[in-house]
């Protein structure tokens, strides 16, 4: 009697092993990463940088130098959006379930040129140009910097006073860089709702910083960006060597709040970044 108890708890004992094994490896597959390139559908030529994202999620990634992306989708629903963008390009969205499908037999994700007409451009010759900075320029040490995954923007609002403000140059005071180098892609977007709205440079605009504090400048004249409303200035975390940290000046508390963009996921926080533009109009 006693016998056949061991043997019947040894059984239920193996059974419970083997159920945890099989839903471990159900999860598992579940939650595997999804691997692969984005590039130009055209020439094939991959995208350093293009973002992906599931909109209003915290969850993405962005490719990095050679265009291979690893996406962890474990905290997304089958029929959630995941969108691939890149400046100058069009955006292409799949719902996961698709994607995982399209990647059994793709190892590249093919974005079309966006091709539009532009507005016509009105040169108004000025004899004098009002030059202006705008925003902050704080060298506090009080630093605020990217608390996410790479990927993420830090951005801010930037009023603009006068239609078709030049924008010349940005910049912002680094209180603390551990990095080797650290790599930011500039982002500029007009304000809509209180929120991020369409991007406005039709550019990557990058900039690596080495040191470890000091001025971060970004020369914007070549692009030839010209706003007539206000608009928000963003600091994307794009690539890095070393570890640590990194962290601009700031004000607290803050007039113009703090914006973190994750993946498509925004959030504000009452701190006003030190960053700053100047403008000509």
């Amino acid at each position: 009697m006693i016998l056949k108890r061991l043997l019947f708890k040894k059984r239920n004992t193996i059974f419970y092993i083997l159920a945890i094994l099989c839903a471990s490896s159900f999860s598992f597959s579940q939650t595997s990463p999804l691997k692969g390139l984005v590039v130009d559908a055209n020439t094939n030529q991959p995208f350093s940088y293009a973002n992906i994202n599931v909109p209003n999620k915290n969850i993405g990634c962005i490719t990095k130098a050679d265009g291979s992306f690893v996406l962890d989708p474990k905290n997304a629903q089958e029929n959630d959006s995941i969108v691939f963008s890149y400046i100058g390009y069009e955006s292409k969205s799949f719902t996961l379930k698709s994607l995982k499908k399209f990647l059994n037999s793709n190892t590249a994700i093919g974005l079309q040129e966006n091709i539009e007409e532009l507005d016509e451009t009105v040169i108004i010759s000025k004899t004098r140009w009002k030059i202006k900075t705008l925003g902050s320029q704080t060298t506090s040490s009080l630093g605020y910097g990217f608390s996410a995954d790479v990927g993420s923007e830090l951005g801010r609002k930037i009023k603009i006073q006068k239609k078709n403000t030049h924008l010349l140059k940005f910049g912002a005071h680094v209180v603390t860089n551990t990095y080797e180098s650290i790599k930011l892609r500039l982002n500029i977007y007009a304000l809509r709702d209180g929120g991020l709205g369409e991007k406005i440079n039709t550019e990557n605009i990058y900039v690596d910083f080495k040191d470890t504090s000091g001025f971060l400048e970004i020369d914007l004249e070549p692009y030839n960006i010209v706003v007539s409303e206000n608009i928000i200035i963003t600091l994307q975390w794009v690539d890095y060597t070393g570890s640590g940290d990194f962290k601009v000046s700031s004000k607290l508390p803050g007039l113009s709040k703090t914006i973190l963009k994750s993946f498509g996921y925004t959030m504000k926080f009452p701190i006003t970044l030190g960053y700053h533009v100047k403008v000509k109009y």
